[in-house]
Parts: structure tokens; sequence; C-alpha cells
């Protein structure tokens, strides 16, 4: 969790900004289960993949942390695809937002390949 508390404004804009957050953790996390099992299948071990991306500033703590944990195998539930999915629809579902809904979709189908009570991490076996 963050270590500061930040004042978002009047009622209701912590819970806009937390799904924003969220947001960008889901799309992080999607496209680095996918350019990773892309990686393996062009030869590249995702463990070792993570630890060139974790030596370079493109990659965000937050997926440095995940990736990790998708190239170790690591889905014990901290942030479930339940939630996730939760938060990825909140946002979307008024919203004009293809990105987002791809990320969404990738946890979509975790959740219905019976993946919903999974961390996050757990998106990867989908791709």
């Amino acid at each position: 969790m963050g270590r500061a508390v930040l004042h978002a404004g009047d009622l209701g804009k912590g819970i806009a900004l937390k799904l924003i957050v969220n947001g960008l953790l889901g799309l992080q996390t999607a496209a680095l289960a996918e350019l990773l099992a892309r990686g393996e299948s062009m030869g590249l071990p995702p463990s070792q993949t993570m630890t060139f991306l974790g030596d370079i500033p493109v990659t965000s703590p937050a997926a440095k942390v995940v990736g990790a944990q998708i190239a170790n195998g690591q889905h014990d539930p901290l942030f479930t695809i339940d939630l996730m999915t939760k938060d990825l629809r909140y946002l979307t579902d008024e919203a004009e937002m293809p990105v987002l809904k791809k990320a969404l979709k990738a946890f979509e189908t975790a959740q219905q390949s019976g993946r919903g009570d999974r961390h996050i991490s757990a998106v990867s076996s989908s791709h």
C-alpha cells in the first residue's frame, strides 16, 4: 500500500482516484502477462525478461512486482482478479476506453476460467 495520505477532494474523488490507480495497475499487469508470454514463445524465459525489465527506467515499481509474480507463478490472492475486474468495469462502463477494455477482457477471461479468486498475476494464464 502507499505510504502517503493524499486528499483527493470532495466526496467521491478518492474513489475515482482509486479506480484510476487500479486501472493503471490492470493495464500494466495485462500488458506484462501478454509480453512475458510472447517473449517465452520467442525463447526468453519470463524470469530472465523480468530481470532485464527490472533494470530499466520504463518499468514501474508496481510492474516489477507483478512481473516477478507472473514470472515465478506466484498467484496467492493479495488483490484478486475478481476485484480488478470490478474496478475495470466501473471505469469502462460509461466511457470510451478501448485500451482499458482490452485489459478488462483479459481479466474477464481469467475470471471465466475459474481464477477470479487468485492474485491479478494469474491473468498471465489466459495468454
